[in-house]
C-alpha cells in the first residue's frame, strides 16, 4: 500500500481517535522515529468514516509500513501491503502489538542476496578454471609426446 507523504498534522482530528488513543499512537511514532523505522505519519479515514493511522517508513520513498485502523470498535493492524497482522479489543493490545513488530526490512535480505551473489561468481570462475585448466593439460601431453621428435632435431 503506498501512501503520499504529506506534512504530518499537529494534532489529530477530535472526532477521529479519542486522547488516550492519540497518546499511545503519537508514543508508537516516537519510539518508532528513535529506531530510524520510520520518518512520518498520517492520519485518514476509511470509507465507511473509521478513522486509521499510518507509519510511514523512511524518506524518500515514505512507504506505508504499518496502519492501525478503529473499524466498529475494534482495532485493525495491517502491514504496508494491506495484509492484516493483528486484531484488538483495546489500544493498549494494539500498542503492544505495534510495538513488537519490526517495520523495517532486515538487511539479511541483502547480505543473502550477496551471498548467493558470491557464490554464483565463485562457480563461474571455477568452471573457466576447469576449462582452462583441461587445456594446458591437453597441451602438456601434446607437448610430451612431441618433445622427443624435436629433441632429435636440435
Amino acid at each position: 500500500m503506498t501512501v503520499i507523504a504529506f506534512t504530518p498534522r499537529a494534532e489529530f482530528e477530535a472526532n477521529d481517535w479519542t486522547a488516550e488513543e492519540r497518546h499511545q499512537l503519537e508514543a508508537l511514532y516516537a519510539a518508532r522515529l528513535k529506531c530510524g523505522e520510520v520518518s512520518e505519519w498520517a492520519v485518514a479515514t476509511t470509507d465507511a468514516g473509521d478513522p486509521q493511522f499510518f507509519l510511514l517508513g523512511p524518506a524518500p520513498a515514505c512507504e506505508c509500513v504499518l496502519s492501525i485502523s478503529r473499524v466498529a470498535g475494534r482495532y485493525v493492524i495491517e502491514d504496508g501491503k494491506g495484509g492484516a497482522i493483528s486484531e484488538a479489543s483495546d489500544i493498549d493490545e494494539v500498542f503492544d502489538v505495534a510495538a513488537r513488530l519490526r517495520l523495517r526490512r532486515v538487511r539479511t535480505a541483502l547480505v543473502a542476496r550477496l551471498a548467493l551473489a558470491w557464490c554464483a561468481f565463485r562457480e563461474f570462475v571455477e568452471e573457466r578454471l576447469e576449462l582452462v585448466e583441461a587445456e594446458v593439460a591437453e597441451v602438456a601431453e601434446v607437448l610430451s609426446h612431441v618433445a622427443p621428435q624435436l629433441a632429435a632435431f636440435a
